[in-house]
């Protein structure tokens, strides 16, 4: 087993050159487009950054429309993505439930057809405002979930499992962030990170992110208050936007078929 290896971006630049001399030789007229994404294409990665490559194709095997070809060389992760134009807008671009980190996706030229990547750099999906907060209001009851999870842990002095339900609680309100400031992060790496600059924020998002990173679990009260209050926050700016929330009466259970 090849342990995790570090490689500078130079290095990774020398194997998205024999990606692409590969996909040239192997997809020829195929190929429309080729690029990179991700950290290297940011010029963000750092030692152990993956390397991702997508390749845009004129046409689809008949029984596919993604591949994803994940893989790991010399040490490091490599993924690549065989798609088309349009599927990777509807899978990427458009405002799906992982646009929160897949809509910020930036493509970098490698040399084949930059101006089809350019294209697909400058789309934006059309209502974005209006779709990112229909979005956050399918996942507020997840995130209701998550908190009472919490609030039982806390309630019961689970100190082994709080820490874990902190962290699962607290990843369903940085999503809630993201489509409420239609802001997709640009890597679940700088999640929290990003999400403290956001305009749109509770107000105790630091205290929680607090607990979160220094381990303070022990205090079940703080927990809660803090767990409690981020929730009331979050629920507080998707009302104000005009999400609407907790239902007033129960879904209807489908007619059964007759016997």
């Amino acid at each position: 087993m090849t342990a995790p290896t570090p490689h500078t971006h130079e290095q990774r630049a020398e194997i998205v050159e024999l990606l692409v001399e590969m996909h040239e030789r192997e997809l020829a007229s195929n190929l429309q487009g080729l690029a990179t994404q991700g950290s290297f294409a940011r010029n963000e990665d750092g030692p152990y950054s993956d390397l991702e490559l997508v390749a845009f194709l004129n046409a689809m095997p008949s029984d596919a429309q993604w591949v994803d070809r994940e893989q790991v060389y010399d040490g490091m992760f490599v993924d690549i993505v065989w798609t088309t134009k349009d599927e990777y807008l509807v899978r990427v671009k458009e405002v799906t439930p992982q646009w929160y980190i897949a809509g910020s996706d930036h493509l970098a030229p490698t040399g084949v057809n930059p101006k089809l990547i350019d294209e697909i750099n400058a789309f934006t999906p059309q209502d974005l405002r209006a779709r990112c907060l229909a979005e956050a209001q399918k996942r507020w009851p997840a995130l209701h979930e998550a908190t009472t999870k919490v609030l039982n842990a806390a309630a019961r002095e689970d100190t082994p499992d709080l820490g874990r339900l902190v962290f699962a609680m607290l990843e369903h309100v940085l999503v809630e962030l993201a489509f409420l400031n239609t802001h997709a992060y640009k890597s679940s790496s700088t999640f929290l990170e990003e999400a403290l600059g956001l305009p749109q924020q509770p107000g105790h998002l630091p205290e929680l992110a607090a607990i979160a990173t220094d381990g303070t679990y022990t205090d079940h009260g703080h927990v809660d208050a803090a767990v409690s209050a981020v929730f009331a926050e979050v629920t507080e700016l998707l009302e104000a936007e005009g999400a609407t929330l907790a239902v007033s009466e129960l879904l209807r259970l489908p007619a059964l078929p007759a016997a």
